[in-house]
C-alpha cells in the first residue's frame, strides 16, 4: 500500500512538470539570433532564428548559453547553442474567455531554469514560483529593461560584445606632408606617401559597474616605406625637380580606454568614454646626397613622442555594423633631430592633433571583422636661431616645421 502510495505521488508530480512545460511556450525575444554548433560564438554558425520563432529548450549553463532543439519542418531538426538572454518564455496571461483572444507576455528564461555549472548538466530544473512581493518585482522591472536591451545586441551580433581579445593588422596608404618655414615666409616643402602596416592588440576587461562600464588598453606598433617620388617645390609652389628616397616609418602606442553605456537602444547601445595614451614616432630619413656626399637637407630623421588624452565612442546601434570615431590630443610632447639641431635649437613641439573614424563589419564568421578607416596626425615644432646645416640649400633662421600624416586603413580584426 506504501509503495502504491509513492507511485501514485511521482506521477502526479511528473503531471504537473508536463502541464507546466506545455503552457510554457520557448521563443526568440529579439529581433535575431544566431544558433551555434557549441557554446561559443567561435563555432561555427547553424541557422539564425527570428522574432517570436518557437524552439524547444533542453537546458541552460552558468556560461550564459541554451541548449536548444529546433524543428524546421516535420521532417528536419537539428540542436543547437543559443545566448540564453536572446530567449524567453511565452506565457498565458490570466484566464482565456470565450470568444476573446488571451493576452500573452515573454518572461526571462532564468525564471523556469536553474543553471548548471556544467555544459554537460543540461537537465532542465523547474524553479518554484516566485513568493516575492509585488514591490520587489517592480524594483526589478527597471534592471530586467536594461539587460534585454543589451542581450539584444549580444544576440544579433554577439562579437561585439562578447569578446575579451582583439588582435587587429591594418594596412595603410599613408601621405606625409613636411612643410618648413621661416620668418621671411616658406621654404620648402614635400609630400611623400607609401604603405605602413599596424599591427595592435586589445585587451577587454569584463563589463563592470552593472554591466555599463568597459575599461580596455590598446597596445601596437608600425612599420612603413615611404618610397614614392616626391615633388620638389619653391615659395611659390612651382616644381623645380622629382626625386625618390626610402624613407622609413615607425611607431608604437599604448592606450587605455575607460568607455560607458550612454544611450542603450534594441540593437544595439551607445558607448563614450576618456582615453590616455602614448605615441612615439620615428621617422628615418633616406636624404639626398651629393657627388661629394654633402647632404641636401632634404629629409631630416626626427621622433617625436606624446602623451595623449581624448575621446572614444563606439556605435553598435545599426547591427551588424560598427561605428568607432574619436580624437587624441598630446598634452605632453618631445622632438628631436638627427643631426642634432639640423633645423634649428630649442625645438618646441605644440599640441598634436590625432582625429580618427572607422566602420567595421562582420565577414566569414562570428569572430573576424573588417573595417575600413582613416586617422591623421597634426604637429607644429617651432625652433629658435640658425639651422645647423643647410636644408635646401637655405640657412634656416627661427624655423617652424609642420608634419602632417594621413592614414587610409583597412582593418581585419580578429577576436578571441
Amino acid at each position: 500500500m506504501r509503495l502504491l502510495c509513492q507511485l501514485l505521488v511521482f506521477f502526479v508530480i511528473l503531471s504537473v512538470v508536463r502541464v507546466g512545460y506545455a503552457q510554457n511556450q520557448f521563443v526568440v525575444r529579439t529581433n535575431s539570433a544566431r544558433v551555434y554548433e557549441k557554446p561559443s560564438t567561435r563555432s561555427s554558425s547553424l541557422y539564425t532564428l527570428r522574432r517570436g520563432n518557437r524552439v524547444h529548450v533542453l537546458g541552460v549553463n552558468r556560461a550564459g548559453w541554451a541548449k536548444v532543439k529546433i524543428n524546421l519542418d516535420g521532417n528536419f531538426g537539428f540542436t543547437g547553442w543559443m545566448f540564453k538572454s536572446s530567449l524567453g518564455v511565452l506565457q498565458t496571461v490570466g484566464e482565456t474567455k470565450k470568444g476573446h483572444t488571451p493576452s500573452t507576455r515573454v518572461s526571462d528564461l532564468e525564471k523556469f531554469f536553474e543553471p548548471t555549472s556544467e555544459s554537460k548538466e543540461l537537465q532542465p530544473r523547474v524553479k518554484r514560483p516566485s513568493t516575492h512581493k509585488k514591490s520587489q518585482k517592480k524594483k526589478s522591472s527597471s534592471k530586467s529593461k536594461s539587460k534585454s536591451a543589451r542581450s539584444d545586441m549580444a544576440a544579433m551580433e554577439p562579437s561585439f560584445a562578447t569578446e575579451r581579445l582583439n588582435l587587429s593588422l591594418t594596412p595603410a596608404w599613408t601621405i606625409h606632408t613636411y612643410d618648413v618655414s621661416q620668418t621671411s615666409g616658406q621654404v620648402f616643402n614635400y609630400a611623400i606617401a607609401g604603405l605602413t602596416i599596424n599591427a595592435a592588440a586589445h585587451i577587454k576587461s569584463p563589463a563592470l559597474l552593472g554591466g555599463k562600464f568597459f575599461p580596455s588598453l590598446v597596445l601596437g606598433g608600425a612599420y612603413g616605406l615611404l618610397t614614392t617620388s616626391t615633388n620638389l617645390r619653391d615659395a611659390n609652389g612651382n616644381q623645380f625637380g622629382n626625386l625618390k628616397a626610402k624613407n622609413r616609418l615607425i611607431g608604437l602606442n599604448a592606450h587605455a580606454r575607460f568607455l560607458y553605456d550612454v544611450y542603450q537602444m534594441p540593437h544595439g547601445s551607445v558607448r563614450v568614454g576618456p582615453t590616455i595614451g602614448y605615441q612615439s614616432t620615428k621617422f628615418k630619413s633616406d636624404d639626398i646626397v651629393d657627388d661629394n656626399g654633402d647632404r641636401s637637407g632634404l629629409y631630416v630623421t626626427n621622433k617625436r613622442s606624446s602623451i595623449t588624452v581624448g575621446v572614444h565612442s563606439e556605435v553598435t546601434s545599426f547591427a551588424p555594423f560598427k561605428l568607432v570615431a574619436g580624437f587624441d590630443l598630446g598634452i605632453s610632447n618631445s622632438f628631436s633631430e638627427d643631426p642634432s639641431d639640423f633645423t634649428g635649437l630649442d625645438a618646441d613641439p605644440k599640441t598634436l592633433y590625432s582625429p580618427y573614424i572607422s566602420l567595421h563589419f562582420p565577414i566569414v564568421t562570428p569572430h573576424q571583422f573588417l573595417g575600413l578607416g582613416y586617422r591623421m596626425h597634426y604637429q607644429k615644432t617651432e625652433f629658435t636661431g640658425d639651422s645647423a646645416q643647410d636644408r635646401a640649400s637655405q640657412t634656416i633662421t627661427d624655423g617652424v616645421v609642420t608634419q602632417t600624416y594621413h592614414f587610409a586603413n583597412i582593418i581585419y580584426t580578429f577576436q578571441f
